[in-house]
C-alpha cells in the first residue's frame, strides 16, 4: 500500500550583506578627537573633525535613521550634534576610563526620547545608572532631563554593557553583569517608564572577579549570542541569548588569551573575533561548529595582526565590516570580509588625523558602544508547500520604505516588484530557485538571498511480492533519486527486527521489508516479502582409508517446493547417484527453478603395497640420506620408532620399515655404512735448534697426499725454517693442515757492567736473542726492560737450544749532607767539619773555603753547600760555641723607669747561676744594681760575667682636659709643659705647645735628657657652643699604659659595642665588636709605638684614648 502524507514547511533565513538597516550607527566619535561617518554618497567611512572628546576607552554615539548625528557621551558628559556640551550634560556617573562607559537607547515609540545607560570605571560607586535625554529641548539639540538624571540601578558594576532588540522588533534589552558572581541582568526597555527593579536574572558561567571587570561585552546582531570578555582572567566566554525571555545559557570558556579585551561577531554570525590589549594578534572562532563545543574551541585561528598598534575595541560597522582600534595610531584597522573563510585585513583602513587642523586625531582603546541590532541585516521568511502549491514570502523588517523581489535570480523572469506589500506569493514548478530581496530605508538598501527547493511527492516501487531469491544471492534498492527526503527501512526477519535510515538497502535474508519516505510534501510507505529457494545437496565428508578394490556410491538427492531438481556431475553423469571407481574429487550441481547449488567430495583409495628402500648405501660422515617407504601407506613403522613415510639417516646401521594401508602390509631392510673424510693434524708450530731435523706425519687410511713441494708420501722431513702444508684426500673429500717451523741458535747474552744512575734517570736492559723466552728478577718477561731503582737485576733467557742467565748491579747517586749537632769547645780548642761525598763535584763553605773538610777555633754559625755529579745540591748548618773563663753580658747600661732589660749568657747547654739566684740562660731585670752570672761546662770549667744597670727617671706630661671644646672659628691650645729635651706632636710639630682649630685627636711624646719618653693625648671638639670637659671619659679606664701584653678596658656607665685600634698614622689595624663593660685585648704582637683606641658605647658616645705599646722592648 502507498500512503501519501502532505505537510507544509516553514523556512526562516537570516542573511547579511553590504549595508545595515538604518543610519543610527553610522556616525562614530571616539578616542582622541576622532570622528568617522558613513553618511556620504559612497557609504564608506570618512573621518571628520571637530570632536571635543578625548577618551581612553568608553564612548557611545547615536544618530537618527536618516544618518544625522544626534549626540554622544563618554559616560560623564554629553555633547550635542554641534559638538557643544548640553546645558545639563555634565556630571553623569559613568567614567571615560570604563571599557564601555555607556550605551544610548531610543525609547520605543517615542522618537524624541533617549536613555543613556552609564557604567562607572574600576568598580567605583557610580555603578550602573541611567539618564533621560529629551531631543525637543535646547532648541532641538537635546538636553539631559534634570528630573531623570543619574537614576541608580546597580551600586557596583563591571565595565561591561550591551544592548540588542527584543524578538518583537520594538523593545530593547539592556544586558549587564553583576560583580563578584556569575549573574547577568537583562533590562527590557519598552514604551513604558523604566522600572529599575524589573529585570531578568540569569546565573550562568563563571564568576566575574579580580581585574575581570575590564573587557567588552557584545550581543550578536540577531540577539542569539552574547560574548563576555574577562580581561584579568584571560577569557572570552560565549553564551546563548534568548531575545524573547532575556535569559542567557550554555556558557563556553575560551581560555588562555592574555589581556583579552575586545570582541565582535561577523554580520552573518558565522565567526567570533577577539583581540587582546597590549598585543596585536586577531583571533577567530567558527560558530558554525556549535553545538559541538570541542570542535568550536579547536576552531581557533590567528587570522592577522594589528601591526604597531596594541589591540583594543572591535566594532561592526554599517557597511558590515569590522573595525578595530589601534592604540596610539592615527588609523583604524578593518576586517574587510568578516563572513568569509579567509578574511582580508587592512591595517591602515581609515585615516583619522585630518591634516587641515592642528589637533592630532587618533585611536585609544575604545570604540562607540551601540545597540548591536543596528547592524543586523534585513531578513525574510519563506513558507512553501510542494509542487502545485502556493509559496508565501514574509519580510520581517516592517520598517522598510519599499521592497524589490526577484523570484528566480539572476533571471528577470518571473519577477515581482511591490512597493507596499511585504508579503508576496508565487507558484513554482519543481526545481531549485534563488530568491533576491532588496529592502530600502531612506538612502540605504539591504539585499538578501535564499535558495528554495520545490519538491515532488516521494516515490518508490519495490517490485512484485513475494520475491524469490536463490541461496547466497542478494537484492539491493537505491531510492536516493528522492532528493531532500528522509528514509526509514524496517526489516521483519521473524526472530528479530531492525531499522535503517539510508536511501539504499541490501537484502540478504528472508523477511518482510518496509520503507517510509518523507519530505516536505509528505510520506509514502512500500513493502515487499523476500523468500529464499534453499537447495542443499550433501555428499558427506571426504572419504579415505578404503582399498581401491571396494569402491563406494555417492548420493546427491534433494527435495524442493519450487520445482523438480536436475543433477550434473563432473564425471558427465546426470543421475542422483554415481559409483566412485578411483581416487578423485567428485562434484555435482543441482538446479531447481533457475537456482543452482554445487557441492563436492574427495575420495582417496589405498593401493596394494610394494615396499622397496633401495640398495645398501655407503655414507660419508656428516652427510644425510633420506629413506622413503613410498606414498601408498596409511601407517609406517620404522625400526627407529619413527612413524612417518620418510626418515633422515646420518648413522651406520640396518634400517627396517613396515608399511600398512587398507589393502594390507609390506616391509623392507637397508644397510648404511659410514666413512669419514681424512682427520689428521701436523701438530702445533715448532722450533728446532740449528743443525737438527723434524719428521712431519699426515698418515690417514685409504688416502692420497699432496705436500707443498709436490711430495706425495704420508711423512715429510724438515730441517730449515718455513711454512709447510699438506692436502689429504679420500672419497668423502679433502683435509688440509699446515705448520710453521722456526730455527733457534745458541744463546749469547751481555747486560753490561754494573753502573749507577742519578735520581730520576732510567736504564734500559736488553737481553738480546730475539724470539726467546725471558724471565727477569722483577717478574717481567720481555726482551727489554727499563729500570729506575737501585737493585741487582737478573734475567734467564731460554730457547730450543737451552737456557743462559746474566745479571747487572744498579746503584743510585744520593746526596745528603749532614754537619751533625752544634759543637761546643773550650778556649784554645779546634772544631772540625767533614762532608766528604764520593759523588760531589763542588763544596762551598760560609767561610769561602771549597774543601770537603774545614777546621776552626772561632765561635759562630757555619754552613756548607755541596753539589754532586747529578746536579743535586745539599746544604747544612751548625754552630760552634767557645767556652772561655769570662762571659760578656755587655757594657754597663741604664734603662728608663718601668721598663725591663734582658741579660743573656749567649751559650746554650751550660749550667747557670745568677746573682738573682735564677738558673736560666737569660733573665730580665728592671732595678738598678750589679748583676753577675757563673756558667759551668763539665770540660771547660766555670766562666764568670757581670754588668751594672742604672735606672733613669721617666718624665710626666699632662695636656689637661681629655676633650677640649671650642666654638666654630676659634682656636684651642695644647701645652705639654717645659723642661723636656724634645717634643713630638701627632701633627708633626716639635714645639712645647700647639695652637689648632681642626677637630680631632692630638697626642704628644716628650723625651727627657736621659732619653726616657712620656705620652699624653687630648681631643679637640669644634661646635656651636663651648662646654667643659666631657665627664663621660672619666667613666672609661684603660690600663696598663704603657702596655706590653694584656690591655684592659672598663666602662662604668654603658656597655662597649665596638673597639677600633689605629696606629700613629691613623690606619685601622684591629676591630672588635662586643657588648660588654669589661674587655681584655692581647696587644703583644704589635710593634712598639703610640696607638689610638676608639671606644663606641651603647648609649651613642664615642671615646678616643692613646696607649703606648712596648712589646717587650726598651723605650
Amino acid at each position: 500500500m502507498k500512503i501519501k502524507i502532505l505537510t507544509f514547511c516553514l523556512i526562516v533565513i537570516f542573511v547579511s550583506n553590504n549595508f545595515a538597516q538604518n543610519g543610527e550607527g553610522s556616525n562614530w566619535i571616539f578616542g582622541q578627537n576622532a570622528g568617522v561617518s558613513w553618511c556620504n554618497s559612497t557609504n564608506t567611512p570618512i573621518a571628520f573633525e571637530g570632536s571635543p572628546l578625548i577618551t581612553n576607552e568608553g564612548v557611545a554615539t547615536i544618530s537618527d535613521a536618516n544618518c544625522n548625528l544626534l549626540f554622544f557621551t563618554d559616560g560623564t558628559s554629553v555633547w550635542d550634534a554641534n559638538m557643544n556640551q548640553m546645558p545639563n550634560g555634565y556630571g553623569l556617573t559613568g567614567n571615560s576610563t570604563s571599557t564601555q562607559s555607556g550605551v544610548i537607547i531610543p525609547k520605543p515609540l517615542s522618537p524624541n526620547i533617549y536613555y543613556i545607560f552609564t557604567v562607572d570605571g574600576e568598580l567605583w560607586p557610580g555603578g550602573l545608572a541611567y539618564s533621560k535625554v529629551d531631543m525637543t529641548a535646547n532648541g532641538g539639540l537635546g538636553d539631559v532631563d534634570p528630573l531623570e538624571k543619574n537614576i541608580s540601578i546597580l551600586n557596583t558594576s563591571p565595565e561591561k554593557i550591551t544592548a540588542v532588540k527584543h524578538a518583537n522588533g520594538t523593545d530593547i534589552w539592556v544586558i549587564v553583569h553583576e560583580w563578584g558572581n556569575n549573574t547577568f541582568r537583562s533590562y527590557l526597555i519598552s514604551s513604558a517608564p523604566i522600572d529599575v527593579n524589573a529585570y531578568v536574572s540569569t546565573s550562568v558561567g563563571s564568576s566575574l572577579t579580580g581585574v575581570s571587570f575590564c573587557g567588552y561585552m557584545k550581543a550578536s546582531p540577531s540577539g542569539s549570542k552574547v560574548v563576555l570578555v574577562k580581561y584579568g582572567s584571560n577569557i572570552f566566554e560565549l553564551f546563548d541569548f534568548d531575545n524573547t525571555s532575556g535569559i542567557l545559557s550554555n556558557p563556553i570558556e575560551l581560555v588562555g588569551f592574555s589581556g583579552a579585551y575586545g570582541s565582535e561577531f561577523s554580520p552573518d554570525e558565522h565567526y567570533l573575533y577577539g583581540v587582546c590589549a597590549n598585543q596585536t594578534a586577531i583571533h577567530r572562532w567558527d560558530l558554525f561548529e556549535l553545538p559541538n563545543t570541542i570542535n568550536f574551541i579547536n576552531s581557533h585561528q590567528i587570522v592577522g595582526n594589528l601591526g604597531t598598534g596594541d589591540g583594543g575595541a572591535c566594532q561592526l560597522g554599517p557597511d558590515q565590516k569590522i573595525y578595530l582600534a589601534r592604540y596610539g595610531e592615527p588609523w583604524l584597522a578593518c576586517i574587510e570580509n568578516p563572513n568569509d573563510a579567509v578574511p582580508f585585513i587592512t591595517l591602515d583602513a581609515v585615516f583619522l588625523d585630518i591634516p587641515t587642523n592642528s589637533i592630532s586625531e587618533g585611536c585609544k582603546y575604545g570604540l562607540p558602544t551601540f545597540i548591536t541590532s543596528f547592524f543586523a541585516s534585513a531578513v525574510f521568511s519563506i513558507e512553501t508547500s510542494c509542487y502545485t502549491d502556493t509559496t508565501y514570502f514574509h519580510l520581517g523588517a516592517t520598517y522598510v520604505d519599499s521592497v524589490y523581489w526577484n523570484f528566480n535570480y539572476p533571471s528577470t523572469s518571473p519577477i515581482w516588484q511591490n512597493h507596499i506589500d511585504n508579503n508576496p506569493i508565487f507558484i513554482y514548478d519543481p526545481g531549485t530557485y534563488l530568491i533576491e530581496c532588496i529592502s530600502f530605508i531612506g538612502n540605504f538598501s539591504d539585499t538578501v538571498y535564499e535558495t528554495i527547493i520545490v519538491n515532488y511527492l516521494p516515490w518508490a516501487n519495490l517490485g512484485p511480492s513475494p520475491a524469490i531469491l536463490c541461496s547466497d544471492s542478494t537484492m539491493e534498492y537505491d531510492l536516493s533519486y528522492n532528493d531532500g527526503c528522509t528514509f526509514l527501512w524496517t526489516a521483519d526477519l521473524g526472530t528479530y527486527t531492525y531499522t535503517d535510515t539510508l536511501p539504499t538497502i541490501l537484502i540478504d535474508k528472508p523477511g518482510t521489508y518496509t520503507v517510509e519516505i518523507t519530505n516536505e510534501c509528505g510520506t509514502i510507505s512500500e513493502n515487499i516479502v523476500v523468500e529464499y529457494n534453499e537447495i542443499e545437496p550433501n555428499l558427506g565428508v571426504n572419504v579415505s582409508g578404503l582399498c581401491a578394490t571396494s569402491p563406494i556410491t555417492l548420493d546427491a538427492t534433494v527435495t524442493s517446493i519450487y520445482g523438480t531438481p536436475e543433477y550434473e556431475w563432473n564425471t558427465g553423469e546426470f543421475t542422483e547417484t554415481i559409483i566412485a571407481l578411483y581416487s578423485d574429487t567428485f562434484a555435482v550441481t543441482v538446479t531447481v527453478a533457475n537456482c543452482e547449488e554445487s557441492t563436492s567430495v574427495e575420495v582417496e583409495y589405498d593401493m596394494p603395497l610394494n615396499v622397496f628402500l633401495g640398495q645398501d648405501i655407503e655414507l660419508c660422515l656428516g652427510n644425510i640420506v633420506t629413506l622413503d617407504a613410498g606414498d601408498n601407506g596409511s601407517t609406517y613403522f620404522w625400526s627407529t620408532g619413527v612413524i612417518t613415510q620418510t626418515i633422515d639417516v646420518t648413522n651406520a646401521g640396518t634400517y627396517a620399515v613396515t608399511v600398512t594401508n587398507a589393502c594390507g602390509s609390506g616391509n623392507d631392510v637397508i644397510n648404511i655404512t659410514i666413512i669419514d673424510v681424512p682427520d689428521f693434524t701436523l701438530g702445533p708450530d715448532q722450533t728446532i735448534c740449528d743443525g737438527y731435523s723434524l719428521i712431519l706425519d699426515a698418515t690417514f687410511t685409504n688416502s692420497t697426499y699432496q705436500w707443498n713441494d709436490g711430495s706425495v708420501y704420508p711423512s715429510y722431513v724438515v730441517d730449515t725454517a718455513g711454512m709447510y702444508f699438506v692436502y689429504v684426500t679420500n672419497v668423502c673429500g679433502s683435509s688440509y693442515d699446515n705448520i710453521l717451523i722456526s730455527v733457534d741458535y745458541p744463546i749469547s747474552i751481555e747486560l753490561g757492567v754494573d753502573t749507577a744512575l742519578c735520581p730520576g734517570d732510567s736504564l734500559m736492559l736488553d737481553a738480546g736473542n730475539e724470539g726467546a723466552e725471558y724471565l727477569w728478577s722483577n717478574g717481567e718477561t720481555t726482551q727489554e726492560i727499563t729500570v729506575f731503582d737501585a737493585a741487582t737485576y737478573t734475567v734467564m733467557v731460554t730457547n730450543e737450544c737451552g737456557s743462559l742467565p746474566d745479571y747487572i748491579v744498579l746503584d743510585i747517586f744520593e746526596l745528603d749532607i749532614n754537619l751533625g749537632d752544634d759543637i761546643t769547645i773550650c778556649q784554645g780548642q779546634t772544631a772540625t767539619f767533614d762532608v766528604t761525598d764520593s759523588t760531589a763535584v763542588s763544596y762551598l763553605w760560609s767561610t769561602g773555603e771549597n774543601t770537603p773538610t774545614i777546621s776552626t777555633n772561632i765561635a759562630g754559625e757555619y754552613s756548607v753547600t755541596v753539589e754532586n755529579l747529578c746536579g743535586e745540591i745539599s746544604t747544612d748548618t751548625a754552630t760552634v760555641y767557645i767556652i772561655s773563663t769570662s762571659i760578656n753580658l755587655g757594657a754597663d747600661t741604664s734603662i728608663c723607669e718601668g721598663t725591663n732589660l734582658t741579660l743573656d749568657v749567649g751559650i746554650p747547654g751550660l749550667t747557670y747561676i745568677w746573682s738573682t739566684s735564677e738558673t736560666i740562660q737569660a733573665i730580665e731585670v728592671n732595678d738598678a744594681g750589679m748583676y753577675s752570672v757563673t756558667a759551668t761546662d763539665p770540660i771547660c770549667g766555670d766562666a764568670v760575667g757581670n754588668i751594672i744597670v742604672s735606672v733613669d727617671p721617666v718624665p710626666t706630661v699632662e695636656l689637661g682636659f681629655d676633650t677640649l671644646e671650642i666654638e666654630f672659628g676659634k682656636t684651642g691650645i695644647f701645652d705639654a709643659g717645659s723642661g723636656y729635651s724634645s717634643y713630638l706632636w701627632s701633627n708633626g710639630e716639635t714645639t712645647q705647645s700647639i695652637e689648632i682649630s681642626e677637630e680631632g685627636l692630638y697626642s704628644v711624646i716628650v723625651t727627657n735628657e736621659f732619653g726616657c719618653s712620656a705620652y699624653d693625648e687630648a681631643y679637640l671638639k669644634v661646635g656651636p657652643n663651648s662646654i667643659g670637659e666631657n665627664s663621660i671619659e672619666n667613666s672609661i679606664s684603660i690600663y696598663p699604659n704603657p702596655v706590653k701584653e694584656k690591655l684592659f678596658i672598663n666602662s662604668e656607665i654603658a656597655e662597649i659595642e665596638k673597639i677600633d685600634i689605629y696606629n700613629s698614622i691613623g690606619k685601622l689595624i684591629y676591630t672588635e665588636t662586643n657588648k660588654a663593660k669589661n674587655i681584655e685585648l692581647d696587644v703583644s704582637k704589635y710593634p712598639m709605638g703610640v696607638y689610638f683606641i676608639r671606644i663606641d658605647l651603647q648609649n651613642g658616645n664615642i671615646i678616643f684614648k692613646p696607649v703606648f705599646f712596648l712589646m717587650n722592648q726598651n723605650i
